[in-house]
């Protein structure tokens, strides 16, 4: 496609543009190129062409993902950069050689877990990956050209952001933060609160053991009410069996929520993000034998075996 010093570039070179076509008229135009945020014309400009007719030669077509017309000296160190210039169009072409440290703020974090859980939408992400000035800086070139050239409108563009995402940020931290959520949700007792309880439950079946107490002695009460009401969910309580039900388990359930809260805060339970070997969710375990035990099950002796009676 390129010739000149474009001849024979390996596999791993980025090309990136730097800025539209010269004479090209942007006042009204809407094709990609224009409709950038945050970009002016003849602007460093971030995002992927592909064969157009009216904005860029028809031939080209060029990876690009770059803001800035300046590299520090702390670049230079990490990029081999060159210039050339074809058909009107300006692309400058480096190669990543060390960058391989991710050290996103916290803040930076937080929006990429809310993305993640779906608190931001993908256009709203995708504003503020544009306007994030450092965010270039402080990902790796590969993950950053990866959130800047994807079409965040195309179907199934949630799922390829999630893939993104989960290779930038820890996975552990994004299932801490996700469970921190729902525990202080939780602590409010509002109207979601029953649903949280089943949702500790469903945690604990998928393999957060920890939660025995909270989602198995606790939210299996909400996913299947006590055989006193005759009922077989939560749903078909009255008005009143729900406020008996989630009254009568107070403080006890506060006091949980806050034990668990305490297990994360300290390190005692680590979220990995992983699967174990039963597709169920997998985390360390560092907490003492006296902090494993139940305050809610109490182990029964009988002559052949133990057996667990749910203490209320």
């Amino acid at each position: 496609m390129m010739g000149g010093p474009f001849r024979g570039v390996r596999a791993g070179l980025s090309a990136i543009l730097l800025a539209p076509p010269t004479g090209h008229a942007a006042v009204g135009c809407r094709c990609d190129p224009c409709r950038w945020p945050g970009r002016e014309f003849r602007r460093p400009r971030d995002g992927t062409f592909d064969a157009f007719g009216n904005c860029v030669v028809a031939r080209a077509r060029v990876l690009l993902a770059s803001r800035e017309e300046r590299r520090s000296a702390d670049d230079a160190q990490r990029h081999l950069l060159w210039y050339a210039r074809t058909d009107s169009v300006y692309f400058r072409v480096g190669y990543n050689f060390s960058m391989t440290e991710t050290k996103l703020t916290d803040e930076d974090k937080i929006v990429f877990f809310k993305t993640m859980h779906g608190d931001i939408s993908l256009i709203e992400f995708e504003k503020w990956v544009y306007e994030n000035k450092d965010l270039e800086k402080i990902i790796p070139a590969e993950s950053y050209f990866g959130l800047i050239e994807m079409n965040y409108r195309k179907s199934g563009a949630k799922y390829d952001l999630f893939r993104k995402l989960e290779s930038i940020v820890s996975l552990g931290e994004y299932q801490r933060w996700k469970l921190n959520i729902i525990l202080d949700k939780a602590l409010l007792k509002d109207d979601s609160f029953p649903r949280l309880m089943i949702e500790f439950y469903d945690l604990y079946c998928d393999g957060y053991h920890f939660l025995n107490d909270l989602g198995l002695g606790y939210g299996l009460m909400f996913a299947v009410p006590p055989s006193k009401y005759k009922v077989d969910s939560w749903d078909e309580l009255t008005s009143d069996q729900k406020a008996e039900l989630s009254n009568g388990l107070f403080p006890e359930i506060g006091n949980e929520i806050l034990k668990v809260k305490d297990w994360i805060d300290r390190g005692k339970i680590v979220l990995t993000g992983k699967k174990n070997e039963l597709d169920r969710h997998d985390f360390k375990d560092l907490r003492t034998d006296e902090e494993k035990k139940s305050g809610v099950w109490i182990p029964v002796a009988t002559e052949s075996k133990k057996w667990w009676k749910f203490w209320a």
